[in-house]
């Protein structure tokens, strides 16, 4: 199954549904006004660390947490990410 989203008249496709909610979450943080280049980018490490998390995460805070500050987390490892995500959640 793919699920196709047309935002800006440009077609995005995802392949799960878990990826059509970190893309929603980018564009309400307006991930996609302030970072275009790297929205594909951002999707693919929120679902990397998604995935990877042993806990269960809450995907929207994850995302939330990821695109305000995606200048200082994009480099690090999803790990350390998450240790930084769950920080300052608690």
């Amino acid at each position: 199954m793919k699920i196709t989203i047309t935002h800006n008249n440009k077609p995005y496709v995802f392949e799960h549904g878990f990826e059509v909610l970190i893309f929603d979450c980018a564009v309400n943080n307006d991930f996609d006004i302030t970072h275009p280049d790297e929205l594909n980018n951002f999707i693919c490490l929120v679902s990397d660390c998604y995935l990877k998390d042993l806990n269960q995460t809450p995907l929207g805070a994850l995302s939330d947490y990821i695109a305000k500050n995606w200048n200082e987390v994009k480099e690090l490892s999803r790990l350390d990410i998450l240790e930084k995500f769950y920080d300052q959640v608690a």
